[in-house]
């Protein structure tokens, strides 16, 4: 098989895109990051923050969330099966959990601070450089370095161009996988590939959770008059849950999530973006 050309992300830098960052420091902002740490002074931990979020403009992809300091929150708990989740990974260790796109790791450490036990959880990303990053942000190496991760391309059927999940053993494995502002960042094949690869690796009945922005006509992004050479794909909240449904999911619902107007991705797309929370079933 074909390995699908990934999409150009440098037309999609929020790079330029003016940030007020003090602005964003809000106790709300820094609350998780309180909790986890311990840390009481709050100057400590924005000087923290600033040098995190500039290490990450000055060598890897500008993500919009990332300049936003949307790493800072967690995006789990906001959804509706969160509870009943982690019920079950805390009463039944034999139980897992896969989160796809873990980059600084914010959500893998709530479920943590909820009780769910380090071996029942799995990371994955493309890469490790925010992960390292969340590090180093959380100050916390000793004890995430216990958490098993799986670095590669997840979104893509070609086991010599992304992860084998067959040889890292993740096929029918887990019982949760959860991708947090995931999909959107993924060429319309590259989508229907990831989906495909969740789908094997969920055990028969489990499920499949996250979110991720939308438009209201799916197609691909464009970048004022600029449509890129490999673009990434918006899917409408109709067009995912009929792509959910054609992988083989069952029980899928796509339902609106609130979403920040201040978000880079409305300023620099200039259209109306919006956001989508998800469950799907493995049958």
């Amino acid at each position: 098989m074909a390995s699908i050309v990934k999409p150009e992300q440098s037309d999609y830098s929020c790079k330029n895109t003016d940030v007020d960052v003090n602005s964003l420091l809000t106790e709300e902002k820094l609350s998780f990051l309180h909790s986890y740490t311990k840390e009481s002074d709050a100057v400590v931990l924005k000087n923290r923050i600033r040098s995190i979020r500039e290490a990450s403009r000055e060598n890897y992809h500008v993500y919009g969330c990332i300049q936003n300091l949307r790493f800072l929150e967690t995006k789990f708990d906001k959804h509706r099966l969160y509870h009943d989740m982690v019920v079950k990974l805390t009463t039944d260790r034999s139980t897992s959990i896969l989160e796809v796109g873990c980059c600084f790791g914010t959500d893998v450490r709530k479920l943590l601070m909820d009780g769910v036990h380090k071996g029942q959880i799995v990371a994955s990303d493309v890469t490790s450089a925010f992960w390292e990053l969340g590090k180093e942000l959380y100050q916390d190496e000793q004890i995430i370095n216990q958490i098993r991760t799986i670095w590669g391309d997840f979104a893509t059927l070609n086991i010599q161009d992304g992860i084998d999940i067959y040889k890292e053993g993740l096929v029918q494995t887990f019982d949760f996988v959860a991708a947090w502002a995931v999909l959107h960042v993924f060429s319309k094949h590259q989508c229907e590939d990831f989906l495909r690869n969740v789908y094997k690796t969920l055990k028969s009945g489990g499920v499949f959770v996250g979110l991720c922005a939308l438009q209201e006509n799916e197609g691909e992004w464009k970048m004022g008059d600029k449509i890129s050479a490999t673009p990434r794909y918006l899917h409408s909240m109709g067009s995912l849950a009929a792509l959910l449904a054609e992988v083989g999911f069952i029980n899928v619902s796509v339902k609106p999530f609130a979403f920040d107007d201040s978000h880079c991705i409305k300023k620099t797309l200039k259209q109306d973006i919006s956001a989508g929370i998800f469950e799907a079933a493995r049958q």
